[in-house]
């Protein structure tokens, strides 16, 4: 037997809201990802509604209510990436790949170097050791070679 699948219903104005009012409530977002999210919606089950959908006036609207904020995503995600140990380039990928402005990804990618250890041994190498986002400790070596190449 097998089951079909029943189309839902276009969407309205209210029910674009209340799409929109559950994805926030259950996800951390952008401002992007919703827009993102109420346009694959509005594809995938049509609009009836008058006019355009209201979809740039319900972000809008979130933002200003609160409800997104693209600078504490960018924070919170940068942090959870941080100690999952992935380097800064992966982590701006995925703030992009969210929708985050650059200004956000720069306010929310502080990353603090702290106590730096660098010591010198007889074999030419240098070792040095930093506290990272006071999350990891971080350990990089290299030889006087390697230093003058990079000039």
């Amino acid at each position: 037997m097998t089951q079909t699948r029943r189309n839902p219903r276009p969407l309205d104005a209210p029910r674009l809201e209340e799409l929109a009012l559950a994805y926030v409530a259950r996800f951390a977002t952008s401002a992007a990802k919703l827009e993102g999210y109420l346009r694959r919606k509005l594809r995938e089950r049509g609009w009836d509604g008058e006019g355009a959908a209201p979809v740039a006036e319900i972000v809008a609207r979130f933002v200003a209510a609160g409800y997104i904020d693209d600078a504490v995503f960018a924070r919170a995600r940068t942090g959870s990436l941080l100690r999952r140990g992935y380097g800064v380039r992966r982590i701006g990928q995925a703030l992009d790949a969210a929708g985050i402005a650059e200004a956000a990804i720069r306010a929310g990618c502080e990353f603090e170097y702290e106590y730096p250890y660098l010591v010198h041994t007889r074999e030419g190498i240098f070792h040095l050791v930093y506290s990272w986002n006071n999350s990891f400790i971080k350990h990089v070596s290299f030889t006087e070679d390697w230093l003058e190449s990079r000039n």
